[in-house]
């Protein structure tokens, strides 16, 4: 019988990706549900222990990143504006987001969102360096 050169990296994906599918509560990454996968994970002991749990590691971190936001602003932001962005970041989004603020002086004025690889730049910052990349591609 022939094992394919790639069997021990499939199967670890499998289980990795079983393990990340029911690491979920309420459409969101729960960390009880993790700590209890990787409990699980290690007690089992699979053919190739590191790779399952650097392939799950990869696909919590990924989703991780998806669930949360940081919110960069010239300066502190009042209460009430943090909690109009959050609402309508995750109205927009569908789902409830980690959040994150700080404070950045450098954007002048306006804010910076980042989510994962997204960046949505409305900064003073943003828009002073964009223009100059205009002016100097002519």
């Amino acid at each position: 019988m022939k094992v394919k050169k790639f069997g021990k990296k499939k199967e670890a994906q499998k289980i990795a990706r079983m393990a990340f599918k029911q690491s979920f509560s309420n459409g969101v990454i729960s960390e009880n549900k993790v700590r209890a996968w990787l409990r699980a994970i290690i007690k089992a002991r699979p053919r190739d222990l590191i790779s399952v749990l650097k392939v799950y590691q990869t696909l919590i971190y990924n989703q991780l990143k998806k669930e949360s936001v940081l919110i960069e602003s010239a300066a502190p932001l009042e209460v009430n504006v943090r909690n109009k962005l959050i609402d309508r970041l995750e109205s927009v989004y569908g789902k409830r987001l980690q959040t994150y603020f700080e404070v950045n002086p450098d954007l002048i004025g306006g804010v910076r969102l980042v989510s994962g690889d997204c960046v949505w730049d409305g900064s003073v910052k943003g828009s002073l360096d964009s223009l100059s990349d205009e002016v100097s591609a002519r």
